[in-house]
């Protein structure tokens, strides 16, 4: 707005508002702007958050306490005289300045309260941010008094100031059904695009074989090179994954780790989940290796292995050892707790290092997996070993946020072992408080 017109006539908040709320549908719906791969790739409240962010009208506020005056500029002005007659003489022209936050539109909107009086102004914009000067201009004969003037000004901000009120109710108003408007379409969309069958599309994280490491399968070579493909645009980060190829290969290597604990238990037995988790992730880093030569398994915690990318998980391995089924409860709540793509990978690893009758301890994993109450469904096309169990799972505070957790068991039970560190044993026993320092 360059030249002084009528605030608050342009638009109709009682026909605006419900558009902008088809608009939000419309852009939540937007396959150009984020297809439907990009869209189920990232958690629902995080859709919710970034579509009602986007969408929420900042009210408008007008800084009184900051007005500011130009300095009087001498103008010829026209007027009706005393006897009715169109006249020209000296006069004076003031612009006042009044700062202001909000988004500017709504000083063309007309509120669903309002009278026939409306304030006159230009309105000045910051273009980068919702913010800029509302300016009053006063144009007068010479001859006008200060106290005219002055009342003029005084009633011009009574009607701005009442105004600016009954349109940030209007704003109230929508920016409190917007969450909602939100998430019934964001739902909507997750559950049409999830019957169509659409899948993510992910940025894959990268994983090479060592180049100094012999093919760990010398019946059959796995390429697993991964390019990195084109981003999708879209006004959302870009997400990652691991493919399910190198999903599995993962797990194959963790199921020999496993079968060589398994079958001399008693070194590793002696070890706590800490180190186990360390033996686990130095035989990962021993075949891959992650973007730059870096190691691509990292420890993070007591006892996870994760790969991230920008700071989220897209592989998590979370060992743990055996004391009780209430700790495949635990170790599940922990799983979606961390802040993970969408498409996240996931292995659970328990060590039994004390409870004699392991057949005992596959059915009660079993039952406590099969009967958990965010469990999907068992993944019957995967082949699992003895000792080992696939399910899908659902967020609890995300239910179209799906997982797959792949458990193992491991059995590092040995019968003559008494539970020592490496530096007990080295020692020939912990030191009591009365031979202390003494080896």
């Amino acid at each position: 707005m360059s030249q002084q017109q009528r605030l608050f006539s342009r638009y109709s908040a009682s026909e605006s508002f419900p558009k902008e709320e088809q608009h939000v549908i419309n852009d939540i719906n937007d396959i150009d702007r984020t297809p439907g791969g990009n869209f189920l790739s990232y958690p629902e409240k995080e859709l919710i958050q970034h579509y009602v962010s986007k969408w929420q009208f900042e009210p408008l506020v007008l800084d009184v306490e900051g007005v500011s005056m130009q300095m009087p500029k001498e103008i010829s002005v026209t007027h009706t005289s005393n006897w009715g007659n169109q006249v020209t003489s000296h006069g004076v022209e003031v612009k006042i300045y009044y700062p202001y936050k909000g988004h500017p539109i709504l000083w063309e909107t007309k509120p669903t309260s309002s009278h026939n009086l409306r304030p006159e102004g230009i309105i000045q914009d910051n273009n980068t941010s919702c913010s800029g000067y509302l300016i009053l201009t006063l144009e007068h004969p010479s001859t006008r008094s200060q106290d005219d003037i002055k009342k003029w000004h005084d009633k011009q901000l009574e009607l701005l100031q009442e105004y600016v009120q009954w349109i940030n109710n209007d704003v109230e108003t929508f920016n409190k059904k917007l969450p909602n408007v939100v998430k019934s379409a964001v739902q909507a969309r997750i559950k049409r695009l999830v019957a169509n069958g659409e899948l993510p599309t992910f940025l894959d994280i990268p994983l090479n074989p060592r180049k100094d490491m012999p093919p760990y399968d010398t019946a059959q070579v796995v390429d697993i090179i991964l390019p990195l493909r084109p981003t999708i645009p879209t006004d959302l980060e870009p997400a990652h994954h691991i493919t399910p190829e190198i999903y599995e290969l993962i797990l194959k290597l963790i199921r020999h780790v496993g079968r060589s604990f398994e079958r001399t238990p008693r070194p590793y037995a002696a070890h706590n989940e800490e180190d186990l988790r360390d033996f686990i992730c130095s035989h990962l880093n021993g075949y891959f290796e992650g973007r730059a030569n870096s190691e691509a398994f990292r420890d993070k915690g007591k006892t996870d292995i994760c790969i991230e990318a920008n700071n989220r998980s897209a592989f998590i391995a979370e060992c743990k050892v055996w004391s009780g089924p209430a700790g495949v409860d635990t170790a599940i709540e922990q799983l979606f707790g961390y802040s993970t793509w969408r498409d996240c990978k996931v292995s659970l690893i328990f060590f039994n290092k004390t409870v004699k009758g392991f057949s005992s301890l596959l059915d009660k994993v079993s039952d406590k997996l099969s009967n958990h109450p965010l469990k999907v469904r068992v993944d019957n096309a995967t082949h699992c070993d003895q000792g080992e169990w696939r399910h899908l799972f659902k967020s609890n505070d995300d239910p179209g946020h799906l997982i797959t957790i792949h458990t193992f068991l491991l059995n590092l039970y040995y019968p003559s072992t008494v539970f020592t560190t490496p530096w007990m044993n080295l020692c020939g026993g912990p030191r009591s408080s009365d031979n202390r320092g003494a080896i």
